[in-house]
């Protein structure tokens, strides 16, 4: 990722490990000093890493802001090979259930990360889903709350599919969330 940090970014992290930490993650902030366009916009609101939950519920942090030992990785295997996505959630979920690591989010080791246009959300929702498709495919076990992935859930309706970009902007509704934009700013 093209990940902005501050210059004691890498201190903090590696002082955190040599105090018996072996994995750890911090927060990623949208910088919104770089939001032009709506899609940015969604993406600083939305907050598309909620890297404290992540860890609390699912056990993993996200490659942009991760810290980790050298012993961990040699008694649980890095990243699989075998996924394109979301290896950080399998690698997390395997340190999990060894059970003998100390884990932790750090709040202090911030990383600042660019928005993304809507073609790179759109690209980043085909990957996830992908990557949550072969979690459950490799790892049924460990991963059967992905048997419905988001591309399962669209199809069966349970989602709506969003019409096309002209549509979306020209739908009254977008208009009036236009307008509420503009006015809170």
């Amino acid at each position: 990722a093209d990940v902005i940090v501050k210059p004691d970014w890498l201190k903090k992290g590696l002082d955190m490990l040599s105090k018996k930490y072996s994995y750890i993650g911090g927060p990623i902030i949208i910088d919104k000093e770089k939001v032009k366009n709506i899609s940015n916009y969604y993406e600083a609101h939305y907050n598309p890493f909620p890297v404290e939950k992540f860890f609390e519920n699912k056990h993993f942090f996200p490659t942009a802001n991760v810290f980790t030992t050298r012993k961990l990785i040699q008694n649980v295997g890095g990243f699989d090979k075998r996924l394109q996505s979301s290896g950080d959630v399998a690698f997390g979920n395997r340190i999990k259930t060894h059970n003998k690591y100390k884990t932790g989010f750090i709040e202090g080791i911030a990383v600042i990360h660019p928005p993304r246009n809507f073609r790179s959300i759109i690209k980043k929702i085909a990957r996830i889903s992908k990557g949550e498709k072969d979690l459950y495919k490799i790892y049924p076990e460990r991963f059967s709350s992905l048997k419905r992935s988001f591309l399962l859930e669209i199809k069966s309706g349970a989602i709506p599919v969003l019409p096309n970009r002209k549509e979306i902007f020209n739908s009254s509704r977008m208009k009036i969330f236009f307008l509420d934009i503009i006015f809170q700013y």
